[in-house]
């Protein structure tokens, strides 16, 4: 460690102690000397393979779900176009509890996926996040409104359209948006007149 804290770039001393300490099963130390070669990374590629590393060692060997939700979204800060890295934060942060990183993982991979399906799914799931963890109801009746724009006879949306007014004492708006879901549903599923 002595050769290291002069030269952090010593190549040898630093895979000797990246070997001792795998062998001591020191993953935090290890994790914390990767974190100094992150900081001393010259290039995007170096700095996400060393991420990589640093989050597959909190996610296996140190069992921390938080940390590891951290590293992966700095990972996906240095390759910001890669809906992988999203998918694994949904499913850290749902783990976790962390519900406004959920929130933000979702609303971005409905600004990166093409497909009209993955984007609905997408949305479903900010929706229910944004109304039922976080009760962001503003925030929720937006991603209705996106939803209801692509897929205006999604009747699942329409209901907590409904819900969502209502709960923000907008009764005409409820009421609108009531006649729209009756005028949506299947004959079975209409009220008796």
């Amino acid at each position: 460690q002595r050769v290291l804290s002069i030269d952090p770039n010593h190549g040898d001393a630093r895979r000797s102690l990246e070997r001792l300490l795998r062998k001591l099963e020191k993953w935090g130390d290890l994790v914390e000397l990767m974190e100094q070669r992150v900081q001393l990374a010259e290039d995007d590629q170096e700095k996400l393979q060393l991420l990589t590393r640093i989050a597959g060692l909190q996610e296996q060997s140190l069992k921390d779900p938080a940390a590891t939700l951290d590293t992966v979204w700095r990972i996906h800060g240095v390759e910001e176009g890669n809906v992988k890295h999203l998918k694994k934060i949904q499913i850290l942060a749902e783990h976790t509890e962390r519900w406004d990183d959920l929130a933000r993982a979702l609303t971005a991979e409905v600004e990166l996926v093409e497909s009209p399906a993955e984007k609905l799914r997408a949305r479903e799931k900010l929706l229910v996040i944004q109304q039922e963890k976080l009760n962001a109801f503003t925030e929720a009746l937006e991603t209705v409104d996106a939803i209801l724009v692509d897929h205006p006879e999604h009747v699942a949306t329409l209901r907590r359209q409904v819900d969502l007014l209502v709960a923000t004492a907008q009764p005409e708006r409820a009421a609108d948006a009531m006649d729209v879901l009756v005028g949506r549903l299947p004959d079975k599923e209409k009220p008796a007149a």
